[in-house]
């Protein structure tokens, strides 16, 4: 009976997927198209307030000022019946520096996005029922975190279909305005300015390493006094304890090189002592 109901299943995943093939082919295409295209202005100021005026939604915007130009970029998303207009009014704002087209066909991702939520639904309900089922401990927790892994992967496939719908709601327009501003002109420059110009780097980079040098010794100084110390430290513990050691080594080493005299040799001299006192008196 179990192996019928999977039967079933399979069959029917692999119908639905076959009918969504058949469907697409008669469907709406999915592109997503994008322009790009770069003018060179005279007033860039005047083209940006043009362009944030014109048709559509302006996603992002940013001017930049060059040293020898300015630019801003812009990327608008235009609906598809005003596309052909606003790219004349963008061609009409100055010289068409470049220019490009980029079109994807993004419906086979669509119908397989599709088609996996299908499946991924269908074995979330399953996991579920096993979940309800279950009583054991260790399957419960597998099916758990099966589960848990499976309604991540959906929401992973959900959020990847509407970004794709979102993108190909709207063709989108990248949008590069460059204006020239002509250098000044180089000036020579005499002996005594390039000697200034030499001592004024060269004063700026005495500064800039003494700095980095003060940085370092700032960085490296408490590390430094805490090691010194504790070398002073045990420097001074290991001072005593030779100092005390000393002595005590001395005077075992006196005691062993000092001879030892014999007793004998202390007696017979004594009694020599005694018979020389003896024969004075008498």
């Amino acid at each position: 009976m179990r192996l019928l109901k999977k039967l079933t299943v399979c069959c029917l995943i692999a119908l639905i997927i076959q009918v969504a093939a058949y469907m697409q082919i008669f469907a709406i295409p999915r592109l997503y198209q994008e322009f790009s295209i770069e003018i060179v202005v005279d007033d860039i100021t005047a083209a940006a307030e043009i362009i944030r005026s014109m048709d559509g939604q302006t996603l992002s915007a940013s001017m930049f000022q060059h040293e020898a130009h300015s630019t801003a970029d812009f990327v608008k998303a235009i609906a598809w019946e005003d596309i052909n207009r606003v790219l004349a009014a963008l061609r009409g704002l100055g010289n068409v520096h470049f220019e490009s087209e980029h079109v994807v066909n993004m419906s086979d991702e669509v119908t397989d996005l599709q088609a996996r939520l299908i499946a991924n639904a269908q074995e979330i309900e399953r996991l579920q029922d096993m979940l309800a089922a279950s009583e054991n401990l260790n399957v419960l927790i597998a099916v758990d975190a099966r589960l848990s892994q499976t309604e991540w992967d959906r929401d992973w496939l959900l959020g990847r279909l509407n970004e794709i719908n979102a993108r190909t709601a709207f063709p989108y327009v990248n949008i590069t305005l460059r204006s020239e501003v002509p250098l000044p002109p180089d000036e020579t420059l005499s002996f005594g300015q390039r000697v200034a110009n030499a001592f004024t780097t060269s004063a700026s980079g005495f500064a800039s390493a003494a700095a980095s040098f003060t940085v370092f010794l700032a960085r490296v100084m408490l590390p430094l006094v805490v090691l010194a110390v504790i070398a002073l430290i045990v420097w001074r513990i290991v001072r005593r304890v030779l100092k005390k050691s000393l002595p005590t080594e001395r005077i075992e080493t006196q005691k062993e090189e000092t001879p030892q005299e014999d007793d004998t040799n202390v007696d017979l001299w004594l009694k020599g002592f005694e018979n020389e006192d003896e024969e004075g008196k008498s």
